[in-house]
């Protein structure tokens, strides 16, 4: 529930929650029993949104003056009778709020706040809708903020990483070229040897066929005796 939908009326003991509004008058439905009747515009009727404390300083919203009073009190009510331990009652608020003014501040209107704040804690309606919005906000930005400083750890890393990949790759394919071009060199030098050895061949036969055939000198000799006999 908003704070601006709980209503206090003036000579009407407790709070009031807005149900629904006409010209001229509104419908409440009280937080102590849940009984419905209309308020009209001859009552004084006040928002708590529109309810602030005096202090030494600035004034207090009423939002901020009940969220002190439920920390401090342990998100429970105050079990004190507020007629009889009138001490006790201002000695507890002071605790909560250390800062209100005293001499404009009175003992009813003490008496009145902690008579508020036992109604709203009894009811579940502490802490407002509005306080919870900014603590949700407050906590996404939080975790927003972790999340970032992680990312933020964790990208250096990653851009090593992947540096160090590129790198890995760069130098793969390096090599791989070196290979071809070694692979490369290899044929075309086994090409040139292949070539001038059949070259040399070639020059070889060529040389044995222009030489001259050489007659044998014992044989010529015995054709020279034969015809002279």
């Amino acid at each position: 529930m908003k704070l601006n939908e709980i209503l206090a009326i003036a000579g009407r003991p407790g709070l009031f929650k807005l149900i629904a509004q006409g010209k001229n008058n509104i419908i409440v439905e009280s937080l102590i029993d849940g009984t419905r009747m209309p308020a009209f515009t001859t009552d004084k009727v006040s928002s708590l949104s529109d309810i602030a404390l005096f202090t030494t300083g600035e004034e207090l919203p009423l939002s901020e003056v009940f969220m002190k009073m439920y920390q401090v009190y342990d998100k429970k009510e105050i079990i004190l009778d507020f007629k009889n331990q009138s001490k006790e009652m201002l000695e507890q608020f002071a605790k909560a709020v250390p800062e209100y003014d005293k001499a404009r501040v009175y003992s009813s209107d003490i008496k009145k706040l902690m008579t508020w704040y036992n109604i709203l804690v009894k009811k579940e309606l502490l802490p407002f809708e509005e306080e919870k919005k900014e603590e949700n906000v407050a906590q996404q930005e939080q975790e927003s903020t972790n999340d970032l400083s992680t990312k933020e750890e964790t990208k250096p890393v990653e851009e090593h990483k992947s540096v160090e990949e590129h790198k890995s790759i760069e130098e793969k394919k390096i090599e791989k070229k070196e290979e071809k071009k070694e692979k490369s060199t290899t044929t075309k030098t086994v090409k040139k040897t292949t070539s001038r050895t059949a070259a040399s061949k070639t020059t070889a036969s060529k040389t044995d066929e222009t030489k001259p055939k050489k007659t044998s000198t014992a044989t010529a000799k015995k054709k020279t005796n034969t015809e002279k006999k």
